[in-house]
């Protein structure tokens, strides 16, 4: 997955080189969500220290394309559909949700009335 996703050439090759080594010794599997969230589900202490790997490779998972429920084949669509704004905001919200534990973390959180017109110079009279 990660080779699909690089656009640097030299990131490439290094990813290619790793695969060639690690092939040996992990077979090929496909990543879906269902298989990320076992991987999530099934962590104990010997491999807690993954779990945060586990986050940030469900959340690039995610943003690849659309995978339909109760089947476990991705649909490929044509674009570029990573939306890094999201992959950010989903970082940190699970960092702060993790490591703040005091709060309560909102994501996605509308914000209504942020902005005003100054009255003195709304020429258009908008709200």
């Amino acid at each position: 997955m990660c080779i699909s996703l690089a656009s640097d050439p030299n990131l490439t090759v290094d990813l290619r080189r790793l695969n060639s080594k690690l092939e040996e010794y992990i077979s090929d599997f496909a990543l879906t969500r269902q298989v990320i969230k076992k991987a999530q589900n099934n962590v104990n202490k010997l491999t807690e220290r993954y779990r945060s790997l586990l986050e940030i490779i469900s959340i690039l998972q995610e943003n690849q394309g659309i995978e339909l429920d109760g089947n476990n084949q991705k649909l490929k669509l044509q674009g570029f559909l990573f939306d890094m704004n999201r992959f950010f905001e989903s970082l940190v919200g699970r960092l702060l949700q993790d490591y703040v534990p005091d709060y309560t973390v909102r994501e996605q959180f509308l914000l209504h009335d942020m902005f005003t017109y100054a009255s003195n110079h709304n020429p258009k009279n908008r709200r």
